[in-house]
């Protein structure tokens, strides 16, 4: 269940830019230290990183060739659920 949002209507700056992770952040009173950034490309793992927050880059396909500098790497749903129990 989605509890939070941000759209491109929001005008926020562009990721690599943190600015709507930390309105998040922010807004859902989140715990940096155990806070996720999940995302399929080498942009979302940087945004997260700007944002202080840990990352996981999603490649389930195993295709992602410049994966950035990610926490983890999950191929699977699963994998992430595990990754953030």
């Amino acid at each position: 269940m989605f509890t939070g949002f941000v759209t491109s209507k929001q005008s926020f700056k562009r990721k690599p830019n943190p600015e709507s992770l930390n309105y998040l952040i922010n807004n859902m009173d989140l715990n940096r230290s155990s806070t996720f950034m999940i995302g399929d490309r080498q942009l979302d793992v940087d945004a997260g990183h700007n944002a202080g927050v840990k990352t996981i880059l999603f490649d389930p396909d195993y295709m992602i060739e410049d994966q950035g500098d990610p926490d983890y790497v999950a191929h699977s749903f699963d994998e992430i659920s595990k990754l953030i129990e």
